[in-house]
C-alpha cells in the first residue's frame, strides 16, 4: 500500500490554509513568491524531505496553521 503525505482531510485543509494565506499576503506578496513557494514545498513532499513528527502531526500543516496564526494576530490589517 502506497503511503500519502497528506491525507484526505489534510489535502482539504491545506488548500484552504494556503487560499486563505494568499489572502492575508495579496498586498505584500508577488505572484512570482506564491510560485517559488509553492514549488518548494511541492518539491520537498515529493522528494521525502518532510516527515511526520513523532505523534504524527503533519509539518506543513503546523507550519501553514503557524503562518496564518501570526497573520492573523500580529498583522495590524487582520486586527
Amino acid at each position: 500500500m502506497e503511503e500519502t503525505y497528506f491525507t484526505p482531510e489534510e489535502q482539504k485543509l491545506i488548500v484552504s490554509q494556503f487560499r486563505q494565506l494568499l489572502r492575508y499576503t495579496r498586498d505584500v506578496t508577488h505572484a512570482d513568491d506564491v510560485k517559488k513557494v509553492r514549488t518548494i514545498i511541492a518539491n520537498g513532499i515529493k522528494e521525502n524531505h518532510y516527515r511526520r513528527d513523532k505523534y504524527g502531526i503533519n509539518p506543513t500543516i503546523r507550519n501553514m496553521t503557524t503562518a496564518l496564526l501570526l497573520c492573523e494576530k500580529i498583522s495590524p490589517v487582520w486586527r
